[in-house]
Formats: C-alpha cells, sequence, structure tokens
C-alpha cells in the first residue's frame, strides 16, 4: 500500500501522543508496513519541512526517548542512508504537533505540555532555589542534596495514606544546580521529571521558573548526559575532607585530632550548603559554619603546650583569671 507523507506524519503523530512515555515510532515497523524506499523518502521531506526528525541513537543510547535536541536536519538526512537508519525513531516536531495538541488540556501541568509539543526529554528549566523549601522543610518528605545531585520522594509511611494528600505524594527522581552567565545559582531539574509532578506541584515549580539561560553544573551534566563520573566533590564537601584530613594529620604526629567532629558517615548538617533563600538564612549558615569550626576545636590538641588561661588585672589590683574558648 502506497502511503503519503501526510498519512505516514498522521502516524508518527498518533503513536506519539499514545504512548506512555513520548515514545517514537521505530523506523523498522515503518518500513515493515511501508517499505524501505518509501519511508526514506518520505522521512526526508518531512525532515526538510520541519515536521518531524529522526533519532539515531548514535549521540544519545536510546533512541526510543527524545532525550536531547535534533541534530541538523542536513545531518539528519544524510543518515537515513547510513545502518544507522534501521535502528531510528521517527518523531513528530513542535512545528506540527502545535496545530495538533489542544494546549488549553494542559493548563494545569505546563511541564507534560512542553512533552507533549515535543520538546526533548533532558533538556533542563530552572529554578530559584527556594522552590526546594517546600519538600527540605517537611519531614513527610525524604530529600537528599549533595550539592550536586538531589533526590525528593515521599518517606514511606506517608505513601499512599490519608495522612498526605494524593497530589503531595510526588516524586523527583533527580535534580542538580544551574548558573547563568552572572555566576547565580538555581535548581535545574530536567523536562522528564518535572512532567511526572502532580498538576499542584507542576504548577508550584512553574511559578518559581527563570526565564533567562542557565547552564548546567558539570558535574551534574557528566553524569546525567555524558554517563561520566567525575569526583562529584563540591566546595562544602572539600571543607569537610579538609577537616577530615587535618585530624588525620594530628593524629599522625602522636596528638588529639584538632576537631573533635569531623561529620563523616553523612553526619554533614543538612543545612551546610547552598542556600535556599538567602535573604534569611544567611546569618544561620554563619553561626553553623562557626560552630564547625572554631566551636568544634579540641583544645586537648594543644596538650601542656598553650595555656588555656588568661589573667587580666583590674583597676583595684586584684588578677581576674578566665578561661580561653577556641576562638581566643
Amino acid at each position: 500500500m502506497i502511503v503519503s507523507c501526510d498519512s505516514l506524519l498522521c502516524e508518527v503523530t498518533n503513536f506519539y501522543l499514545e504512548s506512555d512515555d513520548y515514545n517514537g515510532i521505530s523506523v523498522a515497523s515503518l518500513v515493515r508496513r511501508h517499505g524501505e524506499s518509501m519511508v526514506r523518502r518520505c522521512l526526508s521531506q518531512l525532515i526538510d519541512e520541519g515536521l518531524a526528525s529522526v533519532v539515531f541513537g548514535d549521540y544519545h543510547p536510546n533512541p526510543h526517548i527524545k532525550a536531547l535536541p535534533s541534530k541538523s536536519e542536513g545531518e539528519q538526512c544524510r543518515k537515513l542512508c547510513t545502518p544507522l537508519f534501521q535502528q531510528a525513531c521517527v518523531y513528530p516536531n513542535a512545528r506540527h504537533l502545535t496545530g495538533v495538541v489542544d494546549a488549553r488540556a494542559f493548563s494545569d501541568r505546563p511541564f507534560e505540555l512542553c512533552l507533549t509539543l515535543g520538546e526533548p526529554q533532558l533538556v533542563h528549566k530552572s529554578f530559584d532555589l527556594s522552590v526546594l523549601e517546600i519538600y527540605r522543610n517537611d519531614p513527610r518528605y525524604y530529600y537528599s542534596y549533595d550539592d550536586i545531585h538531589g533526590l525528593i520522594s515521599v518517606k514511606s509511611e506517608f505513601l499512599k495514606t490519608e495522612e498526605m494528600k494524593a497530589s503531595d505524594q510526588v516524586l523527583l527522581e533527580s535534580f542538580g544546580i544551574s548558573f547563568d552567565d552572572a555566576d547565580n545559582i538555581y535548581v535545574a531539574v530536567f523536562l522528564r521529571y518535572l512532567s511526572r509532578l502532580s498538576a499542584e506541584h507542576q504548577l508550584a515549580w512553574r511559578s518559581k521558573q527563570v526565564g533567562r539561560e542557565t547552564h548546567l553544573h558539570p558535574d551534574y551534566f557528566r553524569t546525567s548526559i555524558v554517563g561520566d563520573w567525575p569526583e562529584r566533590v563540591s566546595l562544602y564537601q572539600a571543607v569537610l575532607l579538609e577537616i577530615k584530613a587535618v585530624n588525620e594529620i594530628c593524629i599522625a604526629i602522636g596528638r588529639k585530632p584538632l576537631f573533635r567532629n569531623d561529620f563523616a558517615e553523612s553526619r554533614r548538617p543538612r543545612e551546610f550548603g547552598y542556600l535556599l533563600r538567602p535573604t534569611r538564612e544567611y546569618h544561620e549558615f554563619v553561626h553553623l559554619l562557626d560552630k564547625m569550626l572554631s566551636e568544634n576545636i579540641n583544645k586537648e590538641l594543644f596538650g601542656g603546650d598553650v595555656c588555656f588561661e588568661s589573667e587580666q588585672q583590674r583597676s583595684d589590683g586584684k588578677i581576674l583569671v578566665r578561661p580561653k574558648g577556641t576562638r581566643w
């Protein structure tokens, strides 16, 4: 049966919109139904017209999702004549989808609408850091963040219970940070994960979205997009590693550790990281850092080499003896 390019585009679009995960239809299945030469000719035309794109699985290993922005039309058309053609998947483009999708049906799900209109699943959106307060300050959520990668989920005891609204029982599988050209910091989340939030939480995140161009933290990009595994050590983690290293040096020279607590084994204070709302949290962070450093010093390190008391003569000639603090 001879198929027109318009009907092929309709087939591609219906498969995309009806799939469970905004999947592309495989070229192999199209070839079985319509023949290789016909599919190749129609795809070349649709690519040239900007109505469809082909993902070949070469720059992202899974062609069944449109993970990243499409390559140029010329590059796509050239690959239609290579062995990559048989493993590729086809997707409708936004230029076509905007005339097919009723955006009003997604008025409370803005990020799901983005996928419905053909945006790649692993493009990131950036948000004001304060959006994380909803989850960090709510004890019903498990909130984990190592300054580069984060995870938010409902604690098991509240999952599928009446103690927590179903719309609040959300899972954010991954988030990181991004920067603008002025080095301002934001929360970065891939569209794939945003689209799975409840409508209520999608709107909450949308209200905190920033419109400026941002760039992912290099380590978050490497682990999430490239599949590389860097050191994953932030400035905050580096401070803790320094504390641990200083303690090890003190022990090696036969002294007591300089710091009473090295915050090892997951004892790092949760507030020791990027400030979600600097106007309110700055002074709290300063006090925390003071506790972790100066108030954490172990005076036993110095043994008998340092006097821990100071003497001060009063105006009446009497001597006051006062203990020295660790910040003296």
